[in-house]
């Protein structure tokens, strides 16, 4: 009886492919040995590039900044004229010019300027004028002005400023003091911190809560002063 088991373990053993001590020592089948799978050679990091250098700047080279460009601006003070100071003459604080100027570049005024200005493009004044002034768009900002002001656009004056002259404008913003009569051909817009010693005459205008005006004012209509001529209907024919 013991042999014919030992004959059939051997038989089962060479029909599943199991040793002979494994057939022997248990009872159920067991699946040959699989090798083990080689171990996967580690991938190196890809090296950054480095980056190109410069040959012509320095390790701590530095660019220049650019400088803040000149702006003027228009009656509410909120938006840049269309026409920028790109190309401006720059009159410094402690530089006193005593005869006429004229420019066809803009001006930013600082120091003090004895004589008539004459500018086709803008001008910034925070500086002091004795004589009269003349240009497309100004923006008076703090400064003196002993003369009229004759622009053919925008003038905007505050801070403080002080103008003793007649003023002709396009349109003006005014928050500061003119002793001398005022002429804007479409709107002028009176501050709070305002003072005119002079008539003012525009064809809108707007006068906020605490100015003064010491003067006549009088409101023209362009289109009451000039009407349409009326359009004569043909008379109709006798039938």
């Amino acid at each position: 009886m013991g042999e014919t088991r030992n004959n059939f373990k051997k038989a089962m053993a060479d029909v599943f492919g199991l040793d002979k001590g494994t057939a022997e020592t248990s009872g159920t089948p067991q699946p040959a040995a699989q090798p083990a799978p080689a171990a996967a050679e580690p991938k190196a990091a890809p090296v950054p590039a480095a980056p190109e250098a410069d040959f012509w700047q320095a390790p701590d080279y530095q660019p220049p900044k650019a400088e803040p460009e000149l702006q003027l601006w228009t009656e509410s003070a909120a938006r840049p004229l269309e026409t920028k100071m790109s190309d401006e003459t720059f009159i410094s604080e402690s530089t006193v010019i005593k005869g006429d100027i004229e420019s066809v570049a803009s001006l930013y005024i600082k120091g003090k300027v004895t004589g008539n200005i004459t500018c086709d493009n803008n001008i910034l004044l925070s500086g002091k004028v004795d004589g009269n002034l003349a240009a497309k768009d100004a923006f008076v900002d703090g400064g003196q002005v002993q003369g009229n002001l004759d622009m053919r656009g925008d003038l905007v004056v505050q801070h403080n400023a002080r103008i003793t002259g007649d003023i002709t404008s396009s349109s003006l913003d005014l928050d500061s003091t003119v002793e001398g009569n005022t002429k804007t051909q479409r709107k002028a817009v009176i501050r709070a911190n305002a003072s005119v010693s002079g008539n003012l005459t525009t064809q809108t205008l707007v006068v906020e809560e605490g100015a003064i005006i010491n003067g006549y004012v009088s409101m023209t209509d362009v289109k009451r002063r000039f009407p349409r001529a009326a359009v004569q209907q043909p008379e109709p024919e006798d039938k």
